[in-house]
C-alpha cells in the first residue's frame, strides 16, 4: 500500500506563561530577547576572535559560530548599529533575525541560531519598522535594548514527500485561523503561530485546532477531507496535549514526541 508522509512540527518557545493579559498585544517583557550590545575581536584579521557580550540568556539564540565580516577585521569593540528580522513570515524557514555592528568603517554580521524561530517584537519599541514579513530597528545610540524581538510560539505543518501537493485549512472554535495553505512541491511549510490562534483560543489553557486537507490543489479548494484535530496548551510552549485522527479520511494521524506524522494512504478505512 502506497503511503504519503507529512509531518506536523510543533515548535516550542518561552512566549507565553500563564495568566499574562494580551489586552495591550504587547509581549512579556520577561520573554523579550536581545541582539549583544557590543562584540569584542581581540586580535586583527581575525574573526574567531571575536565575541558578543551580552546576558546568557540572549547569547543562546546568537550563532557565533556563522558571524560574518564587511572588511577586515580589527582589533577593538563594535558596537550595535540594527537589527533585520522577519515579522510574521508565512515560511517557518524564514523566521530569523541579524544583528549588525560596526566599528571604524568596519561591520560584523550575527545571525540567529537556526532552531530558534526568532522575529521582530514591534508592538514592545517604537523603533522598529515593519514592512511586509521583514522588519528593521536601529536603536538610539546604538542599544540593543530599543530593538526587542522574540521566539515565536507556533506550530509547523511541513511537507516531507517529495513531489506531493496539499492544501491545508486549519480552524479553532469555528474560525479560520489558516486557510489555502500549500504544502507544494515548491512551498514545503506553513505555520499557525501564536498570535495568529490567539483571537480564536482567547486566553485559555488547551485549544483544539481542527485540520482539513484538499489534495486537489484547486484553485478553489473545498476541503473534502477532516482529517482530525490537535489539542495544544496554549500557556506551555504550544505543545502538544492530544492528537485525534478521522480514520474515515483516509489519513492517520500519528504524535511521535512534540509532532504530528500526517499520513495518507490509498484505501479509505471506512469503505
Amino acid at each position: 500500500m502506497k503511503k504519503i508522509s507529512y509531518i506536523f512540527i510543533f515548535a516550542t518557545s518561552l512566549l507565553h506563561t500563564v495568566g499574562y493579559s494580551y489586552v495591550s498585544n504587547k509581549s512579556n517583557p520577561s520573554n523579550l530577547i536581545y541582539c549583544p550590545d557590543l562584540i569584542n575581536c581581540s586580535q586583527d584579521g581575525r574573526l574567531d576572535t571575536c565575541k558578543p557580550v551580552g546576558t546568557s540568556r540572549d547569547l543562546q539564540y546568537w550563532n557565533v559560530n556563522e558571524m560574518t565580516n564587511t572588511g577586515r577585521v580589527l582589533w577593538g569593540k563594535y558596537t550595535f548599529t540594527g537589527v533585520s528580522s522577519s515579522y510574521q513570515a508565512a515560511n517557518s524557514d524564514t523566521h530569523h533575525a541579524e544583528c549588525n555592528y560596526s566599528y571604524q568603517g568596519r561591520s560584523l554580521h550575527l545571525k540567529s541560531i537556526k532552531s530558534a524561530y526568532i522575529e521582530a517584537a514591534p508592538n514592545n519599541s517604537k523603533y522598529w519598522t515593519v514592512s511586509g514579513n521583514s522588519a528593521g530597528c536601529s536603536g538610539p545610540n546604538g542599544s540593543a535594548g530599543s530593538c526587542p524581538l522574540i521566539e515565536s510560539g507556533l506550530f509547523i505543518i511541513k511537507e516531507i514527500n517529495k513531489g506531493s501537493n496539499l492544501k491545508v485549512k486549519v480552524r479553532a472554535n469555528c474560525m479560520i485561523i489558516k486557510e489555502d495553505a500549500n504544502l507544494s512541491i515548491n512551498e514545503k511549510t506553513t505555520h499557525v503561530s501564536y498570535d495568529e490562534a490567539f483571537p480564536a483560543c482567547g486566553g485559555a489553557q488547551q485549544c483544539k485546532f481542527d485540520i482539513s486537507i484538499d489534495p486537489s490543489m484547486s484553485d478553489k479548494p473545498t476541503y473534502p477531507l477532516y482529517a482530525g484535530s490537535v489539542i495544544v496548551d496554549m500557556m506551555n510552549d504550544m505543545r502538544i496535549v492530544k492528537v485525534s485522527s478521522n480514520i474515515c479520511s483516509g489519513y492517520k494521524m500519528i504524535q511521535a514526541s512534540n509532532s504530528v506524522q500526517f499520513e495518507k494512504s490509498t484505501q479509505n478505512s471506512c469503505s
